[in-house]
């Protein structure tokens, strides 16, 4: 591969694109990579007539679609429930699809950071640390299950940034796993509260993953910034060999 492909996180529940500013920096400032940050349309907004599950992957979807058209290759950066966001939304624009019809670029590569890969046909629902408030989806404790390795002061910075995700119609059916077109790491953070490492391994497994460990939570590209990119590098270097 002779240039740099582009890399492109999705963030997960309540995050929003921020999370990954200070990571995306070093990427392309240290290293020359074109990075982008995706926002999921859903994110911020209560129901009822709110974006869903579906919105957010046609959002994803969309992105790489215009992305990829211009024989783009993407590293994929996926953490939490964007794990299952945007191995669904890259249908038809993986590497391998398009070079069976011809076309240039495509994903490559995905980096999955504490991310939830499921199976088609698994139907998504309500998790242990959910918190609803009427029309609004909130973490529950997010200082425990969130930000448990960050100093208690940057902890409730975050904190005071998390936004909501629509209470209704969030629920789905997974109908594509793209992770199967894909070559992929999954860095595994075992101190994480919110998915337990048994489920990462799980998901790594599903994924068909090479494995990273560290004892991060699982805001892991906050308090090990330096860890993810080294991830994120190796990875994107490896298209080269």
């Amino acid at each position: 591969m002779p240039n740099n492909p582009s890399i492109v996180f999705v963030p997960g529940f309540w995050e929003g694109p921020t999370v990954f500013e200070s990571v995306a920096a070093t990427l392309r400032d240290i290293y020359g990579y074109k990075t982008e940050i995706i926002s999921l349309p859903s994110t911020g907004q209560a129901s009822p007539e709110n974006p869903t599950l579906q919105d957010d992957i046609q959002a994803v979807h969309s992105f790489f679609e215009r992305l990829v058209a211009s024989g783009e290759d993407v590293v994929l950066v996926l953490h939490s429930a964007s794990g299952y966001i945007g191995t669904e939304a890259i249908k038809n624009l993986t590497a391998k699809e398009r070079m069976s019809e011809s076309k240039t670029g495509g994903v490559v590569k995905i980096v999955f950071m504490a991310a939830g890969v499921f199976p088609i046909g698994f139907k998504t629902g309500p998790l242990p640390f959910f918190e609803y408030d009427g029309a609004r989806l909130f973490c529950k404790d997010p200082a425990s299950f969130l930000f448990n390795d960050l100093p208690p002061d940057v902890a409730q910075m975050w904190i005071s940034r998390l936004e909501c995700q629509p209470a209704w119609e969030w629920d789905g059916e997974i109908t594509h796993g793209g992770y199967k077109d894909v070559s992929s790491v999954y860095l595994l953070c075992t101190n994480d509260q919110c998915v337990p490492l048994t489920m990462q391994r799980k998901c790594a497994e599903l994924a068909g993953s090479e494995t990273v460990s560290c004892d991060a939570g699982h805001m892991v590209m906050l308090s090990q910034p330096e860890m993810v990119v080294k991830v994120i590098h190796t990875a994107a270097e490896s298209l080269r060999t």
